[in-house]
């Protein structure tokens, strides 16, 4: 759920804002149950493919610079964007926790696991945190920020072409795993969640971003008709129904999104027309920058609101409440971060 670039290493493009917004609304209206809206989990994988894609080229920028990555300016700079959110959603939760969640066995321990970046692997195995589990996601690409900075290093000196095509592999294997895995008899519960298994889409925005700084411009603005494609894949494949639970929504599904998302980002690189210019509307310009604080603050809410029973209760209510805790955050305690982050040097 990383939000925004680092607008240092690369140029702000609104419409990515926007693909951002789409990814958080499919989320929002999963955990809202909106029927119609079942494979709305899907907007997880969005997120990943994005992040891959623009860390990657963040990283190269970095490395095309200066011939390497300082590894520990990178990883404090992530964290002074994420930490402070996260950290507040936390303070307040164990605050309210013992009143709205009475049910949630140690809210401690939901904080921990939560703060220490271990969810991913918590959830599946332990089925904890309770309700702080949509912190899964964030702790897989916290793995991701640890490692791929250094082995990004490492395969940057095979060269572009190569390096594009060691992505590829990283990527199908990392699928086939995931496949491989979940035939063998796992539990669907644990595929999903565990960090070994949810490594494609973030390879498939790697593989994004070696692909845009291996080919010209010219090169793919002739494809930029790929926006369409991308986006009509994604809206069918999101807004299917059936069980989340399904294996199927595993071994296609997951691949179907990535595949609209690397298109979807393709195309809005290359000036892709006029869904380029819907997703860089401002009401999605500014869903987009609050993205992460709304994916935060919307499950815990939802949660309350889910027990009614009625999914326009969770949606009309939940919507506005989760938007403005939202709004704040980002107003306060993130915006916090990024001053403290630049006052530091970083």
């Amino acid at each position: 759920m990383a939000p925004g670039e680092d607008r240092h290493a690369l140029d702000y493009n609104p419409a990515l804002d926007g693909l951002r917004a789409v990814a958080v609304v499919l989320v929002f209206l999963f955990h809202a149950r909106l029927p119609g809206f079942e494979a709305g989990f899907l907007g997880v994988d969005v997120f990943f493919v994005l992040s891959g894609y623009l860390i990657t080229t963040i990283l190269l920028a970095e490395i095309d610079r200066t011939g390497s990555v300082n590894w520990r300016r990178f990883v404090l700079r992530r964290l002074w964007r994420l930490a402070p959110a996260v950290m507040a959603l936390c303070v307040i939760f164990l605050l309210v926790a013992p009143i709205l969640f009475p049910e949630v066995r140690s809210p401690v321990l939901d904080v921990f696991l939560t703060l220490s970046y271990m969810s991913d692997l918590s959830v599946a195995l332990l089925r904890n945190p309770q309700v702080l589990s949509h912190s899964w996601s964030l702790s897989v690409e916290e793995h991701f920020y640890l490692c791929w900075p250094l082995v990004l290093s490492a395969l940057w000196r095979l060269g572009s072409r190569r390096l594009l095509a060691i992505l590829v592999v990283l990527y199908l294997v990392a699928s086939i795993w995931r496949v491989w895995v979940l035939s063998s008899g796992a539990d669907w519960w644990v595929v999903y969640f565990r960090l070994d298994t949810r490594l494609s889409g973030l390879m498939f925005g790697a593989c994004l971003a070696a692909l845009c700084r291996a080919m010209s411009v010219e090169w793919l603005s002739e494809r930029a008709k790929w926006l369409l494609v991308g986006w009509i894949v994604l809206a069918v494949a999101s807004v299917q129904s059936g069980d989340w639970r399904d294996d199927g929504m595993l071994i296609w599904g997951v691949p179907a999104v990535e595949l609209a998302t690397a298109a979807l980002i393709l195309g809005v690189r290359s000036g892709g027309g006029g869904l380029a210019a819907v997703l860089s509307l401002a009401p999605l310009r500014w869903l987009g920058k609050l993205s992460y604080s709304l994916y935060l603050w919307h499950y815990p809410v939802l949660r309350l609101l889910r027990d009614q029973g009625d999914w326009r209760i969770a949606l009309l209510v939940g919507l506005p409440v989760s938007l403005a805790l939202a709004a704040l955050s980002y107003a306060t305690v993130e915006r916090w971060g990024l001053m403290m982050r630049a006052r530091v040097g970083l």
